[in-house]
């Protein structure tokens, strides 16, 4: 029998809050951004800053941890 049949995967804990409370907060600000007062033009600029932003550090992670020709210094990697 293999090391990899007898593999056994645990649950993260932290993980799986953080995990939660991002999609419970992100379907509060849905909630709160369809039924309060808010101006048209300034949901439609957090929905449109919000993916580039996510678009932007994910793709920036990728290239600098898959990439063997991306360089990053110290600081940038850290952050």
């Amino acid at each position: 029998m293999s090391s990899a049949a007898s593999y056994k995967p645990q649950i993260v804990w932290p993980n799986v809050i953080v995990m939660l409370l991002y999609h419970y907060f992100s379907v509060l600000g849905l909630y709160y951004m369809l039924t309060m007062t808010l101006i048209w033009q300034a949901t439609l600029f957090f929905v449109i800053l919000g993916r580039a932003g996510g678009i932007g550090a994910s793709a920036g992670s990728h290239r600098l941890w898959s990439h063997k020709a991306y360089k990053a210094k110290l600081p940038l990697r850290i952050m």
